[in-house]
């Protein structure tokens, strides 16, 4: 199995100044399949629900997960931020990836100070070493 190649921020042209006004932002896709609508992101915007049958599998998942992962989160906007605790309610360890300290940090089995860019390809070279 081929080891994934650590991810570089500064490769990608990415900076950690880098601010996102409207001139740095691509250019809407139209919807190919009604051509009257805007293709987005799959995230829940701020103010919106999550989709609950989304929602209802994730808890699900969370019962049987042994990792729960969470990374790059204020851990403050609920019902996401109950997330990784239903998982931890179920026995699963929870590993935090996040640069700053947040409400989950101090039950977390694993807390990881660092970036995700910095985190994750490490973490996935350790599972699959």
């Amino acid at each position: 199995m081929q080891r994934p190649v650590t991810f570089n921020p500064s490769d990608a042209g990415i900076r950690t100044d880098q601010t996102f006004h409207d001139e740095n932002l691509p250019d809407s896709v139209a919807c190919p399949h009604c051509s009257t609508g805007t293709l987005r992101p799959g995230v829940v915007w701020f103010d919106k629900m999550l989709p609950q049958d989304a929602f209802r599998l994730t808890v699900d998942a969370l019962q049987i997960a042994d990792p729960v992962v969470v990374v790059g989160t204020s851990g403050l906007v609920q019902p996401a931020a109950s997330i990784p605790f239903v998982g931890q309610e179920a026995g699963a360890k929870i590993i935090e990836i996040n640069p700053v300290s947040t409400a989950l940090s101090n039950t977390a089995d694993i807390f990881l100070a660092l970036t995700a860019a910095v985190a994750m390809p490490q973490l996935i070279d350790e599972l699959l070493a």
